[in-house]
């Protein structure tokens, strides 16, 4: 019953040529990886330029503290543009 709720949700949520592309799925988990292989828009050219920036990082005369600090936040930013598959 909820597989036909949301597959419901997802066919009146699509244009028509997507609709008739998708019609052919039972599962609304099929509609929604293919639906997902469609729109995935990924962030390599972030996750290069944020890889970049961390394999070029050097803490100079900065304290350890501000030189962990800038790189954690880098890392952090890196691990959210590799969210494709959960956004």
């Amino acid at each position: 019953r909820c597989n036909s709720m949301v597959k419901s949700w997802l066919l009146n949520s699509v244009s028509k040529q997507i609709y008739k592309s998708i019609l052919r799925f039972n599962d609304a988990s099929e509609i929604w990886k293919d639906l997902l292989t469609r729109f995935h828009i990924t962030n390599l050219p972030r996750s290069y330029q944020l890889s970049q920036q961390i394999w070029s990082l050097q803490q100079g005369s900065t304290d350890l503290a501000t030189y962990y600090t800038k790189l954690k936040t880098l890392w952090d930013e890196l691990d959210g543009a590799d969210c494709a598959e959960t956004c």
